[in-house]
């Protein structure tokens, strides 16, 4: 990576830019939404067991998509957290920026969940019929070029990994947001699990095809969104992150990634990381690296002085949450430390929520939240081997279940106490055991559970080398995970078969 004696204007003037916008943009005043760190800290604090809070805080790995989604599952299946981000109608000078970018026919795309680039647009002056929010999968198919939207005077905002609600229609596009959560899985450190839907594939060549692609926003914590991304962005000419800092001294610092910056890549920072990969792809032309002021750039850069609102969007999250999302209870409040735990395999840790949760559920006779307890501590044991310990929890977690006349509980049961045979390499057992889940699942039409069991049994076909019944049920389960949208279950299908 060498150092550039250029600047940013230098590099951008006569190209044709399209913009990839990350939450930073959204940090300075007067909007002042929380970055995604402090966000995910907020939220921590709100819903797990205050002795678990410090411990979480330290998981630097930890992406807001993956909290988001354990919330979910547990406490807020209408993902009324987002809604967090709606509030803000006060847009900074970043917005701004992108907002005269637009009507100067360049294009904007952003992984961000507010509407201050819209709310910009229209505060510019933009009359709302011209401004298109491209959100679901409709708008992607029917809007996949954005030059032929600015040829119609359309300013097109792509927002790729959806929205509650199109502010310009008023229409809710919660639908698509769902999607986004369910497609980043719970992914450990390292993997790109992010799944860019095929319907949105013709955008990104559109959008990105001779053009030069400016990135605002992200810190380089967000790589296992933005890769994905980057990949599917073909014949871009150059790449330009724009890296925040908060004291330049009124000038940028630029560098450009080479075949040295390779050498260098265990010192480097994630965002110079994440540049070398692309560049290893050979996909642009010139790839830079820029530290600066982001605001104190792009204002320099602005031939207009924006009417910025004097007041600072100022709604404290955890003021907000205690409005509008239900607190966790005694037993939610260690089964999401857990699930967080869990997703990073900090086996002590996990169990540590689970005796917890276990006493619990004992002491206040909770037999659903007991028989969770065991099954996921059963499953823990399983990980680290001890397979007999985990099938007599998980048994008993079974029995629990039957005298509830849970089942769901007793097809997760199930199909868990087949994975332990499966391990063990009793097949039989394990087919067994996985149909049965798969009998339960079919009459409570539970389709994620039914997938995730024909999966299962075409991995026993497979190892016992029935090559065309497991493509059978590894087919079938594709299906389904195709029709329910659950893109992470579909990438790991797609890899079985």
């Amino acid at each position: 990576m060498k150092a550039k004696n250029i600047n940013f204007k230098d590099i951008i003037e006569g190209k044709r830019l399209t913009f990839l916008v990350g939450a930073g943009c959204s940090v300075d005043a007067p909007s002042c939404i929380p970055a995604g760190r402090e966000m995910m800290n907020k939220i921590i604090k709100y819903t797990c067991q205050q002795s678990e809070i410090d411990k979480l805080l330290e998981i630097e790995q930890l992406r807001f998509e993956q909290l988001v989604e354990i919330i979910r599952d547990r406490l807020d299946p209408g993902l009324k957290i987002i809604d967090y981000y709606g509030l803000c109608d006060k847009p900074n000078i970043q917005h701004f920026f992108l907002a005269e970018m637009l009507k100067k026919g360049h294009f904007v795309m952003t992984t961000n969940f507010d509407f201050l680039i819209e709310y910009a647009l229209i505060q510019s002056g933009v009359p709302e019929g011209d401004i298109v929010p491209v959100i679901t999968k409709k708008d992607f198919m029917t809007y996949n070029c954005p030059q032929v939207l600015f040829n119609d005077n359309k300013k097109a905002v792509y927002k790729i990994h959806g929205s509650t609600k199109n502010i310009i229609t008023n229409k809710g596009t919660r639908d698509s947001l769902v999607a986004t959560i369910q497609a980043f899985g719970l992914g450990k450190e390292g993997e790109s699990i992010f799944q860019i839907e095929p319907f949105k594939r013709p955008m990104f060549e559109n959008i990105s095809r001779n053009r030069t692609l400016v990135m605002i926003g992200y810190s380089g914590n967000d790589d296992f969104d933005i890769i994905p991304t980057l990949k599917l962005l073909k014949d871009v000419e150059n790449i330009i992150w724009i890296d925040y800092i908060t004291n330049d001294g009124g000038i940028e610092q630029i560098y450009e990634i080479d075949d040295k910056t390779s050498k260098n890549t265990e010192k480097a920072n994630k965002a110079t990381r994440i540049l070398e990969g692309i560049y290893s792809m050979k996909n642009a032309k010139n790839i830079y690296y820029i530290k600066c002021n982001t605001s104190r750039l792009l204002k320099d850069l602005l031939k207009i002085n924006p009417l910025l609102n004097p007041n600072e969007f100022s709604l404290d999250p955890i003021e907000w949450l205690a409005s509008n999302v239900k607190s966790a209870n005694k037993f939610q409040k260690y089964i999401i430390p857990y699930k967080i735990y869990n997703s990073f395999d900090m086996h002590s840790d996990s169990m540590r929520c689970l005796k917890s949760l276990l006493s619990l559920a004992e002491e206040y006779g909770e037999l659903s939240w007991k028989s969770t307890a065991l099954n996921d501590i059963g499953e823990i044991y399983k990980a680290q081997g001890k397979y007999t310990e985990s099938l007599k929890l998980l048994k008993e977690a079974f029995k629990i279940d039957e005298q509830l006349n849970s089942r769901s509980g007793k097809a997760t049961r199930l199909n868990n106490i087949g994975r332990i045979y499966e391990v063990q390499g009793d097949y039989i057992k394990a087919i067994k055991y996985y149909k049965e889940s798969l009998k339960i699942d079919e009459e409570i039409k539970n389709l994620s559970g039914k997938a995730t069991d024909l999966n299962n049994i075409g991995f026993i076909y497979k190892k016992q080398g029935n090559y065309a019944k497991a493509l059978d049920y590894y087919n079938e389960a594709l299906k389904i995970s195709e029709n329910i949208g659950n893109l992470s279950k579909k990438a790991i299908f797609l890899n079985n078969i």
